[in-house]
């Protein structure tokens, strides 16, 4: 598991962090596993839209999961981002 941790101070910058650190992964050979606070499904959309922004499983990212995960056990594998 890759290790990420992200502060942000909107959601167009988180958004616009993560998809360029989406963009430089071969996001092929990772799933990709999102917990947030509040959706960003939009502002993903609109960044992809006007930066033209091209990731080839961004589809397979859901983007507009708000879920608690304090007391979530979650199943480490060597091929996921959290």
């Amino acid at each position: 598991m890759e290790n990420l941790c992200i502060f942000y101070a909107s959601k167009y910058h988180l958004s616009l962090v993560l998809l360029e650190y989406l963009k430089n992964k071969n996001t092929e050979k990772y799933t990709v596993q999102t917990f947030l606070q509040n959706k960003i499904t939009d502002e993903i959309k609109t960044l992809m839209d006007k930066y033209e922004i091209k990731i080839k499983s961004t589809n397979e990212v859901n983007f507009g999961r708000t879920e608690d995960i304090k007391n979530k056990k979650i199943e480490l594998r060597s091929n996921m981002i959290l």
